[in-house]
């Protein structure tokens, strides 16, 4: 090999050396090393389940977590009075006596003003119609989730300012309803004859209420329109409330 290949091969060996030096020092003596990004052959499954409980929170009313998405009737603890008792509920007073009325047995025995009892679902009803114990009282339910919006029942009742039904949420009235099925227009035996009545839970859905069934008025033999009578009550979707017997209906009444 001549002098002047030898003098070229020593040179590029030079300046080879000074760029790997130069490279060395960049890097804090490490090699630099880069490492393309590799395309994922994985993929992920789409769910309509969102990731944020906060989002659901703000994108669904709050009452939807304890509303079932299918509309359901939902009983009220023994409602119907199908224990021959007063189970469940608080008796307050005289006015509806030790027991429910038994309407099988008060037909046998033509306990009624003009015609049997009838439009109800079930044997035992809560009355004042109780043989007229002297005295006022109500009776209350014990508290029930409102997981629909409307409170359903069957009634009869005078209109009168002292016979009319309650809402309780917490320690407060939350509306006082009074009724008048007493009208001959909509059935002819409107002393005996069970209707539908409703009351709006909208506002209350998600929370804990009671009913109360509220005697203020002394009932009489002497008088067809001293007694109110209720019961079959369940919560559901709908109101099913005969027309023309709501009175009036008090919000957030203090009673």
């Amino acid at each position: 090999m001549n002098t002047k290949k030898i003098t070229i091969y020593a040179g590029a060996l030079v300046i080879l050396v000074i760029i790997a030096v130069l490279l060395n020092l960049s890097t804090g003596g490490k090699a630099a090393i880069h490492i393309l990004p590799t395309t994922s052959t994985s993929t992920t499954t789409s769910t309509s389940i969102p990731t944020s409980s906060a989002s659901t929170t703000t994108r669904r009313s709050a009452y939807t977590f304890c509303v079932p998405p299918t509309p359901t009737v939902t009983p009220i603890y023994n409602g119907n009075f199908s224990t021959g008792t007063y189970l469940g509920w608080n008796v307050t007073g005289k006015a509806f006596g030790n027991a429910p009325l038994n309407l099988t047995y008060q037909n046998k025995q033509h306990n009624y003003y003009g015609a049997p009892w009838s439009g109800y679902n079930n044997t035992f009803v809560a009355s004042t119609f109780q043989g007229f114990v002297s005295g006022q009282g109500n009776l209350t339910s014990a508290p029930f989730l409102v997981t629909e919006p409307y409170l359903n029942f069957k009634i009869i009742s005078a209109q009168n300012k002292g016979l009319y039904l309650e809402v309780i949420s917490g320690n407060s009235i939350f509306e006082r309803v009074y009724f008048n099925t007493f009208n001959s227009s909509i059935t002819s035996n409107y002393f005996t004859t069970y209707l539908n009545g409703s009351i709006n839970l909208y506002p209350l859905l998600c929370q804990n209420a009671s009913v109360r069934i509220v005697s203020d008025l002394e009932a009489s033999i002497s008088s067809k329109y001293s007694y109110i009578s209720a019961g079959n009550f369940y919560l559901g979707s709908s109101p099913v409330q005969t027309p023309r017997i709501l009175v009036n209906a008090n919000l957030s009444s203090s009673g």
